[in-house]
């Protein structure tokens, strides 16, 4: 046999009886418990179980439930619901009048002692402004503001002085 193909047949062998580490273990966890995938964030899996977990912070706090699957296309699909999921059981829902949003607003003015009494005096101008011009605004559920700020802005322009505006 020629030295070449012996070489050959030797490299082969080798391949075959020490294989490559496998991907999943070099992201797993320093205890072993978690496997972690890089392509899909906020997705783990149990290594014991083989359940798919998925990992969300919201506000600090890192939140983990399970996917309720051991497949991890089933588990890829889930895992966008899970976070949505999470992320609107915190998101406080804008409620009251424009008015009560308002009241927290001057008290934290009041409250502020980083602002110097100009500055104080500054704001509470515009907040006076905001009201001349809009008369109706402290009754205006906070809801519909939005939708109905884009239209006054616009035939106010003209009666709001530099000094309030923002540019």
């Amino acid at each position: 046999m020629p030295m070449r193909l012996v070489t050959v047949l030797n490299k082969a062998a080798s391949r075959d009886s020490n294989p490559p580490k496998p991907l999943c273990d070099r992201f797993a966890t320093m205890d072993g418990q978690w496997q972690s995938f890089p392509m899909v964030p906020n997705l783990v899996q149990s290594v014991g179980t083989g359940t798919y977990f998925g990992r969300v912070k919201i506000e600090g706090k890192t939140f983990r439930e399970s996917l309720e699957t051991d497949v991890f296309t089933k588990a890829k699909l889930r895992l966008p619901d899970f976070i949505k999921a999470k992320q609107k059981q915190f998101t406080r829902p804008v409620v009251g009048t424009f008015a009560e949003a308002r009241g927290f607003y001057e008290a934290d003015l009041t409250a502020d002692h980083t602002l110097k009494a100009s500055g104080k005096l500054y704001r509470r101008k515009c907040i006076q402004s905001l009201l001349i011009s809009w008369p109706k605004l402290d009754a205006l559920a906070m809801k519909t503001y939005g939708h109905l700020r884009r239209g006054h802005s616009a035939a106010m322009a003209q009666k709001v002085t530099f000094s309030f505006s923002n540019r």
